[in-house]
């Protein structure tokens, strides 16, 4: 049960997709996403810590998906593509930052 000296902010959210990366009016929230979709009509979910609040999640509605094998596909490459950036991005200059390498190629032309 939540304390009433909580802040909270209610936002009624509907048409979330499986397919969709981004919540409406609340952004990219991985870990609410799967609690949504997890949840049957009626259930209300425990608090959920997600990237910029904790959420918790009750379902008025549930239309089962019309998800297709290649819905499906395109949501696990999209996901896919997000990690590969990511380490691209952030992981590698990382390193490339704290390591010494002592490049002696030119001694073999």
């Amino acid at each position: 049960m939540l304390t009433p000296n909580l802040r909270r902010f209610y936002k009624h959210i509907e048409g979330i997709r499986y397919t969709a990366r981004i919540l409406p009016n609340i952004g990219v929230e991985p870990k609410v996403a799967a609690v949504a979709y997890s949840l049957n009509k009626g259930e209300t979910s425990k608090p959920i810590i997600g990237n910029d609040a904790v959420y918790v999640i009750s379902v008025t509605a549930k239309t089962e998906p019309t998800i297709t094998p290649l819905e499906i596909e395109r949501s696990r490459n999209m996901t896919q593509q997000t990690y590969y950036s990511i380490v691209f991005n952030q992981l590698y200059p990382s390193l490339l930052d704290n390591i010494k390498v002592d490049d002696k190629r030119w001694k073999f032309y």
